[in-house]
C-alpha cells in the first residue's frame, strides 16, 4: 500500500498528468469539437469526411473536455494531488510552528543555524527583543533562540494546492447545473395568408 501511496504522490507522475493533459487540450483545439461547432457545420463536416469523423467520435476527440479520457486524467491528476497535499500538510505545519525545539548549531539540514558571541550587556534577550522589532517571529529557549521572517510563507504552497480544488468544484457545479434549451420557430401558410392575400381575413 506504502508503495502505491508513494507512486501515486510522485513528481513524475504530476508531470507526465500535466503533459498529458496539456497534448489533449491540444488536440481540442486542433480537432473540431461538437459542442462549440454550430451544428449544421458539424454535420457537413461529417458528410465530407465520415470514415475520419467516425474514428475522431469513437476516441472521443470530437469532445475532448468530457471524453472518458480527460476525465480519467483528471481524475488521477486530482488523486495524485490528495496524495501529495495529506503528505505536505503536517511537513508545512511542521515547519511553521516557531515554538519547536532549537537545534544546535551544525545540526544536519540546518545550514542557517549559526553560533554568535553576544554581549553581556546585550544578552540574548536583547538579541531577541531586536529580532522582533526587526519584524522577525522569535522562539527564545536557553542561550539559543529561532528568529523566522515571513514564518507562514510555507502555507502559500498549501494554498495554490488547494487552489485546484476549488477550481474544480467550480466546472464540476458549473457541468451540472448548466441547461440547454432549442426552440425551433416557424410561420406557417395560415400566418402568412393575410401577407400574401390582402383583405382576406
Amino acid at each position: 500500500m506504502r508503495h502505491l501511496l508513494d507512486r501515486l504522490g510522485s513528481l513524475r507522475l504530476t508531470l507526465g498528468l500535466l503533459l498529458a493533459l496539456g497534448a489533449l487540450f491540444l488536440v481540442g483545439l486542433t480537432v473540431p469539437q461538437k459542442p462549440v461547432l454550430p451544428r449544421a457545420a458539424y454535420a457537413a463536416w461529417r458528410d465530407g469526411s465520415p470514415a475520419l469523423v467516425r474514428l475522431l467520435e469513437l476516441a472521443g476527440l470530437t469532445d475532448v473536455y468530457r471524453s472518458p479520457l480527460a476525465t480519467g486524467l483528471w481524475g488521477l491528476f486530482f488523486l495524485n494531488l490528495s496524495v501529495v497535499m495529506t503528505r505536505r500538510i503536517p511537513v508545512t505545519i511542521e515547519r511553521v510552528r516557531i515554538d519547536r525545539p532549537v537545534p544546535e548549531p551544525g545540526a544536519a539540514g540546518l545550514g542557517a543555524a549559526r553560533e554568535a558571541r553576544v554581549s553581556p550587556d546585550v544578552g540574548i534577550a536583547g538579541v531577541a527583543a531586536y529580532l522582533k522589532r526587526r519584524g522577525l517571529a522569535v522562539h527564545l529557549e536557553g542561550r539559543r533562540l529561532r528568529a523566522v521572517k515571513n514564518r507562514f510563507a510555507p502555507a502559500a504552497t498549501i494554498a495554490f494546492h488547494l487552489s485546484f480544488f476549488l477550481v474544480a468544484a467550480g466546472g464540476i457545479t458549473s457541468y451540472v447545473t448548466r441547461f440547454q434549451g432549442d426552440v425551433d420557430l416557424g410561420q406557417g401558410l395560415m400566418g402568412a395568408l393575410p401577407q400574401l392575400v390582402p383583405g382576406l381575413l
